[in-house]
């Protein structure tokens, strides 16, 4: 019996499965912590090759889309209600989508990206978030609970709020972050005088600029949360009580 033969034996994973929506929630969670320590390690000057966390999440991340890709080639597909088994329609159906394109994007910055960290490229550069692309597998998912697991309002409505609120929370994470940089970087290449930045000139805690990383993180995600959610405008505070 060839490779071949064995390989055709294994059974698909149906694409419904509870163990299947665990594996791309996983995929989804690891990828934004990913995300989440990129941006750290760019925004408040961490140095990367002293960020225990981040090396780790980075090495393992390869081996994380390659056992995605894997599952990915071996699992069936819907198509006109029905549940698709075959395997070489079901490599066909994922060759042909968008997601087989971003994972192999994925999987190639990823590994290049390890190879950078040791070599001419140790700082994080915008090539590093192509890898972020793997990010679109959240769509999929999020069309697999709307169809097959949402079976209630009451269960529509906690899933929308609940994704929602990651949503706003990432880009909370990451608005802010990148606020905190601007100004570092204005700073730095003296475009700007320390009184007209707000690192240097922010109410509750002056200047944050050379406050502790836990500081300068807080205080930034706290502006770009107060921001995006409505409920004030950035640093900014009343003066006139009228």
């Amino acid at each position: 019996m060839t490779l071949i033969d064995r390989i055709n034996k294994i059974n698909l994973f149906l694409p419904v499965s509870s163990q299947l929506i665990a594996w791309y929630m996983f995929v989804i969670f690891y990828m934004l912590m990913d995300l989440i320590l990129t941006v750290i390690v760019t925004c408040f000057n961490h140095d990367a090759s002293e960020f225990i966390l981040f090396h780790i999440v980075n090495n393992l991340l390869p081996i994380v889309l390659i056992f995605d890709i894997l599952i990915s080639l071996n699992t069936g597909f819907i198509k006109n209600g029905k549940i698709i088994l075959n395997r070489k329609a079901a490599n066909k159906e994922y060759f042909a989508t968008v997601y087989f394109f971003c994972d192999v994007i994925a999987l190639i910055t990823s590994i290049l990206q390890i190879g950078f960290q040791y070599s001419f490229m140790p700082e994080i550069t915008l090539f590093n978030y192509l890898i972020f692309i793997k990010l679109t597998t959240a769509f999929f998912l999020d069309s697999l609970f709307r169809k097959y697991v949402i079976k209630s309002f009451n269960g529509f409505i906690a899933y929308e709020v609940g994704k929602n609120f990651i949503i706003l929370a990432t880009l909370c994470h990451i608005i802010g972050s990148f606020y905190f940089y601007i100004d570092v970087l204005m700073y730095n290449n003296g475009w700007y005088t320390t009184d007209q930045l707000w690192i240097f000139n922010s109410y509750a805690w002056s200047p944050i600029y050379t406050s502790d990383f836990w500081i300068q993180y807080t205080y930034s995600y706290y502006v770009a949360c107060v921001t995006l959610s409505g409920t004030a405008y950035g640093d900014i505070l009343p003066l006139n009580p009228y």
